[in-house]
């Protein structure tokens, strides 16, 4: 299903959710969430994602009570997905991914260390890949650029675990636009080795369902 509008619709909905740390309140906050207004968050799923593999740092800012906006940076890198070089034709992989997200934290009768919350989130990722031939020799075997963006609704939990440190698991459904641009050739038959099996990226412009999941370690202050 095509749906050439869904960045439109996401970039004004970004603003919408970017209105509410507009009027953040100043610290201290009355029946906060936390007594600490400010977490810096490293994801941990990221780094090993088998699809987006990535370095990302996020910041969340808690206003109003039982509200807090999470936004997010990832810088994309195969990491420790290094080991699936394939010899003389090094994968190369870059791009980044940014994310905004709205919490509203369940309110409670009684004081837990365990704090749902309901989340809104929009993201858009952007990443570039090249399989090589070697050294000095171009074109490469295998390129693509693929752009998505997404809507997530999540319901997650942030967890008080050390000191000033925190865990915030979150897991949802939503939708999301995906666009592939690549020099992908299907194959005319099966059997012996091709690369485009191997990636299978083809061209692809399609509007598909999104299960995103995250977890992160935080820092309170």
């Amino acid at each position: 299903m095509r749906l050439p509008t869904l960045p439109i619709i996401l970039h004004l909905l970004l603003l919408l959710l970017a209105a509410g740390s507009v009027v953040a309140q100043k610290p201290p906050i009355i029946n906060g969430i936390f007594p600490e207004t400010n977490q810096l968050k490293f994801s941990l799923n990221t780094v090993a994602d088998p699809v987006n593999p990535g370095f990302e740092l996020s910041y969340e800012k808690q206003y109003a009570g039982r509200f807090a906006t999470q936004a997010g940076i990832t810088l994309m890198s195969l990491g420790l997905k290094k080991v699936m070089d394939a010899g003389d034709h090094p994968l190369r992989f870059s791009g980044f991914r940014i994310s905004l997200e709205e919490k509203f934290f369940v309110p409670t009768r009684t004081i837990r260390r365990v704090h749902p919350y309901f989340s809104a989130e929009l993201t858009h990722l952007s990443v570039e890949a090249e399989l090589d031939r070697g050294v000095n020799k171009t074109p490469p075997i295998y390129s693509y650029h693929r752009r998505t963006w997404a809507a997530n609704l999540k319901f997650g939990m942030e967890i008080p675990i050390w000191t000033s440190f925190i865990l915030d698991i979150a897991a949802g459904m939503g939708l999301k636009q995906r666009i592939v641009e690549s020099n992908y050739v299907p194959p005319i038959r099966r059997g012996g080795p091709v690369l485009g099996e191997f990636l299978e990226y083809a061209p692809f412009n399609a509007t598909t369902f999104n299960l995103p999941g995250t977890i992160r370690i935080g820092y309170m202050f």
